[in-house]
């Protein structure tokens, strides 16, 4: 039997809005929510989400080729942002994990150019599933300021500003596609001289943080 049709997005409440991030509650019911982590959980990415994966939009798409249940959910999120891209780069996590501050680039143009380029996606995206009772761990999205760990490193004016997200079922982040954006583990760990211990992932319902990633190409 065919999958069941998630209902669009239309009432996008805006929670937060700066000068490179946007967020939006609400853009997923919690049975959708609930719907989709069931579907990512079942993937074959290290910590059991999905790998990452293209979705072809518009008129490059191949009609015959059904859309899973979260590439509708991705589809109805951009139309409803009015957002015409072509292409969309996802993949989902299920852990809330330590990412250290870095930019999605084209890795594939980034190995084979000559001389290197980096290509960058026009807007990054995560889409907040699932958190757990115990996650804290905002996604940070830094400001045009700062290009590079290595401006970080050596104390750039961070002009823009940081946008830290607090991690919400439903929650919708967008911010521009060559943004460095990170992720601590524990939350406060840009505070501390150091972290002892290792970082624990389940049981789920205390620890996990699934997401969907996506970036438009």
């Amino acid at each position: 039997s065919s999958p069941q049709r998630l209902s669009p997005p239309t009432d996008f409440r805006t929670a937060d809005c700066s000068a490179h991030t946007e967020v939006w509650d609400g853009v997923l019911s919690p049975s959708s929510s609930r719907r989709l982590h069931s579907f990512a959980s079942g993937g074959d990415g290290g910590d059991g989400g999905l790998s990452h994966r293209i979705l072809v939009r518009g008129s490059n798409r191949t009609p015959q080729l059904p859309l899973s249940p979260l590439e509708r959910a991705l589809d109805s999120i951009l139309i409803a942002l009015g957002d015409s891209s072509s292409a969309v780069e996802y993949w989902t996590r299920r852990e809330w994990r330590h990412i250290e501050a870095h930019a999605d680039i084209d890795e594939v143009a980034a190995r084979t150019d000559a001389p290197a380029t980096h290509r960058h996606p026009r807007h990054g995206h995560v889409l907040y599933l699932q958190v757990g009772t115990e996650v804290r761990g905002p996604t940070a999205v830094f400001g045009p300021g700062v290009r590079s760990g290595a401006d970080l490193a050596a104390g750039e004016d961070l002009r823009g500003g940081i946008t830290l997200v607090p991690p919400a079922g439903g929650r919708l982040a967008r911010f521009r596609g060559d943004a460095l954006h990170a992720v601590p583990r524990p939350a406060d760990l840009w505070f501390l001289p150091f972290v002892q211990g290792a970082a624990k992932y389940r049981p789920e319902e205390k620890f996990g943080r699934s997401v969907v990633l996506f970036n438009t190409w």
